[in-house]
């Protein structure tokens, strides 16, 4: 497994998903700074890396972004 240096908007994004237990991009879009296509390219790029993954939330309707367990 390789170790990646998070960047400080990496690590708020862990933060918030394990406060929340996932959340949808808008949820997370709220929280976070940052126009749509700066925290899309972060998202896919820590999908990527294998730090977060996406999967369904049958509840919302949508897919959650969250830590894997």
């Amino acid at each position: 497994m390789e170790i990646y240096n998070l960047s400080e908007h990496e690590e708020k994004i862990v933060s918030l998903f394990k406060e929340h237990d996932g959340l949808t991009f808008d949820e997370l879009k709220n929280y976070m700074n940052l126009d749509k296509p700066t925290l899309r390219e972060i998202l896919i790029n820590m999908l990527r890396k294998g730090i977060i993954i996406k999967v369904p939330d049958f509840d919302k309707g949508k897919f959650v972004y969250k830590v894997p367990e």
